[in-house]
């Protein structure tokens, strides 16, 4: 999907990143959250919704990891200091991620336990 798709959904991301990005964390969430519980045959058209909300927490989670190994800590619109243990920026992430993966879990078509790597981070073993 595009960052125009992504911003239209409602999910604000900048015209600075890249589109590379976006196609690369789109293809990770199909692996590591869709496929395992939608099966190995999910195809991204299915579930565009949930890859793109899924997606977002992964680049969100990204974001933040880079800048804390650049020269400039991320900082939000307060100029309050950002990082991985940021209780709103994991709330955030952990309320999206939560919809979409009982979403995902209540179609589920393969059997528990379910293979999920959370890439993303997003606590999904405790969800």
């Amino acid at each position: 999907m595009t960052i125009a798709e992504y911003n239209d959904s409602g999910l604000e991301v900048s015209n600075q990143c890249k589109q590379a990005m976006i196609d690369r964390a789109e293809a990770e969430v199909l692996d590591a959250y869709i496929k395992p519980l939608m099966g190995a045959d999910a195809e991204a058209t299915d579930y565009v919704n949930e890859i793109m909300t899924l997606a977002y927490c992964l680049l969100l989670r990204r974001n933040i990891v880079k800048t804390r190994f650049g020269a400039e800590k991320k900082k939000d619109t307060f100029g309050q200091q950002i990082d991985t243990t940021d209780d709103e920026l994991n709330s955030m992430i952990a309320n999206l991620a939560f919809m979409t993966i009982n979403t995902l879990k209540a179609n589920a078509t393969q059997e528990q336990p379910y293979k999920v790597k959370d890439i993303a981070n997003i606590g999904y073993y405790i969800i």
